[in-house]
């Protein structure tokens, strides 16, 4: 039933989005930049659907931390599905040139279990070991490497 009143197509729908009318307050986008084929193009619709003054909130990983520069290549983020990387540099010229502004960045994190911890962690050392007393517990875990960025349209259209 859902397929059939919402498109799942993905990312692709984006792009074939043909919403003449720019009257968005705000338009929020959650890991789906570092998907598409032109991030730019895609910043670009974005902007152009926008109010004036309107807000653009686009989550997606930030290639500027620690565990990145830690494993390199086998960073979580790095997967087949993510075409483009982005830091808060980057981010913002992106936005910039689109007409937007960067009002703000923030690192995220997320809630952890300690199995999930130790998960991970055993994929590089084997020795680590899997289920015990404190596998059910969770906690706030922060990498950083996630960040969540919150841009501006031009006041006047």
């Amino acid at each position: 039933m859902f397929e059939r009143r919402f498109s799942t197509r993905g990312a692709g729908v984006v792009r074939r989005l043909r919403t003449p009318w720019s009257g968005f307050d705000v338009i929020a986008t959650f890991h789906v930049i570092e998907h598409v084929d032109s991030p730019r193009s895609f910043v670009r619709a974005a902007a152009e659907r926008l109010k004036p003054g309107g807000l653009l909130v686009i989550e997606t990983p930030n290639i500027d931390s620690l565990p990145y520069k830690i494993l390199k290549a086998r960073w979580r983020q790095f997967i087949p599905e993510h075409y483009f990387f982005f830091d808060p540099k980057t981010m913002s010229r992106l936005l910039l040139d689109n007409g937007l502004k960067m009002e703000k960045t923030i690192r995220i994190g997320k809630h952890a279990s300690v199995d999930l911890i130790l998960n991970r962690l055993s994929r590089f050392f084997t020795w680590i070991p899997q289920g015990n007393r404190l596998s059910g517990l969770t906690f706030r875990l922060n990498p950083m490497d996630i960040m969540l960025v919150f841009a501006t349209g031009p006041a006047d259209g």
